[in-house]
């Protein structure tokens, strides 16, 4: 998944809905973002938060793909599932 599908499949949701990442049955909160070329890595940790407004924020980036880090490993994101005000990317 890219940044503008991304942008298009939420465009309805509220900005402050929290990002979260899934990595098998572990769900951690997404606290950073970091542009390398052509990839977004959003980055995780047990403390600390960004919001879907964070990622509708950067602009230049839509064809960027996202992934996230957990424990040193990059993974791809291919969807997303909602839970409460919380978006989950898996």
């Amino acid at each position: 998944m890219n940044l503008s599908q991304l942008r298009a499949a939420t465009l309805a949701m509220p900005e402050q809905y929290q990002i979260m990442v899934r990595n098998h049955d572990i769900v951690l909160p997404a606290i950073s973002l970091e542009i390398d070329q052509k990839q977004i890595k959003i980055k995780t940790q047990m403390e600390g938060q960004i919001i879907l407004r964070d990622l509708r924020n950067l602009n230049g980036w839509d064809q960027s793909k996202l992934i996230f880090e957990v424990d040193q490993k990059m993974h791809s994101v291919f969807g997303y599932r909602v839970d409460g005000i919380q978006l989950i990317l898996g």
